[in-house]
């Protein structure tokens, strides 16, 4: 047994003594080196490929009317929020969520660099007939139903911006029984959509002009209840109608009516 043993390292002591070390180093190396090369540019070809649809993306923004800190704002929150960018210039669901999280970032964020931004995109306004993406779609003035522990308030949005609704607690004076903090609801029909309920926490209550305004925040989170299967589109059709009395004579032609 011993005896094979000893055969066997010296057959590898001779091999090591046989075998160039640089050789096998520079084999190494070349490996090494090959591994190298595909991984950088594997990212030289990442970088490449980022820079020239950054380039497409400006281009595009820039067709709307956008400035350069608006697409520099859009391009880096779309990446941050994993949002495709150019999306985010098409669709205004996409856009929405790339702006809050700006804001989110930004407490001192520019309120009329948004505006601008949603204006000249198309997306300061929605049909009728289509869904809230947020309660920042909510149309001032809209009026609803404030519900707080079964106890019910009519109100209207007075207000809102990019942080806040501000709803108008119509011919109602304190004492209240909620008060800052406190979770309530507001439910109001949408002409032509849906019924929403907004869930949230009063953030403040102030009065403002005699009016008792509640302090909400906004949310893209609220229950949407279809009223009908298929939407429904408003279609003025010219129509002329006229009268004929028993007999069958014409008594009243009336044209130009819409209905």
């Amino acid at each position: 047994m011993d005896e094979r043993v000893n055969i066997v390292v010296d057959a590898f002591r001779t091999t090591i003594e046989h075998v160039n070390l640089i050789a096998v180093f520079i084999v190494v190396l070349i490996f090494v080196l090959i591994a190298f090369f595909l991984f950088f540019w594997e990212k030289f070809e990442e970088f490449i490929s980022q820079r020239y649809m950054k380039r497409l993306f400006f281009r595009n923004g820039e067709a709307y009317g956008l400035t350069r800190r608006e697409l520099e704002i859009l391009w880096e929150y779309s990446h941050k929020t994993h949002k495709d960018p150019f999306l985010v210039l098409e669709y205004k669901a996409p856009f929405e969520k790339v702006v809050q999280a700006y804001i989110e970032d930004n407490p001192d964020f520019d309120e009329k660099l948004i505006k601008n931004m949603r204006k000249k995109l198309g997306f300061d306004k929605i049909p009728p007939f289509m869904p809230l993406i947020s309660t920042k779609d909510i149309d001032l003035f809209q009026t609803g139903n404030f519900m707080y522990q079964n106890r019910t308030y009519p109100v209207a949005l007075y207000d809102k911006d990019e942080k806040y609704m501000y709803w108008y607690l119509i011919d109602q004076k304190p004492p209240f029984p909620f008060k800052e903090g406190d979770n309530v609801k507001i439910k109001f029909i949408r002409e032509d959509d849906a019924i929403y309920l907004i869930d949230g926490n009063i953030e403040e209550i102030f009065e403002e002009d005699g009016k008792y305004i509640i302090k909400i925040p906004h949310t893209f989170k609220f229950l949407q209840i279809q009223r009908r299967k298929d939407f429904r589109v408003k279609k003025e059709i010219p129509l002329i109608l006229e009268t004929y009395d028993i007999n069958g004579n014409k008594v009243k032609k009336s044209s130009n009516n819409r209905y």
